[in-house]
């Protein structure tokens, strides 16, 4: 039985579209050359990047262990 996970799925699927957008947001901002907002922006997109990896990590676990994952 699968475990479930959907909230964690659902942040993910969220945390990649947030993504998406700041480097979009990101290469306007290099266009128009906003060089203090790209730093900026590229230190959100690292965290973002960081979130990322928590959560998928956190599916790894929960299909691994066949446990539904208790996250808050």
């Amino acid at each position: 039985m699968k475990p479930k996970s959907r909230r964690a799925e659902d942040v993910l699927e969220f945390l990649y579209q947030i993504k998406q957008v700041m480097e979009e947001v990101l290469e306007a901002l290099e266009n128009d050359e906003h060089y203090e907002e790209c730093a900026s922006m590229l230190k959100e997109i690292k965290q973002t990047e960081e979130d990322i990896k928590y959560y998928e990590r956190l599916l790894e676990i929960s299909e691994h262990t066949g446990r539904p994952i208790n996250h808050q």
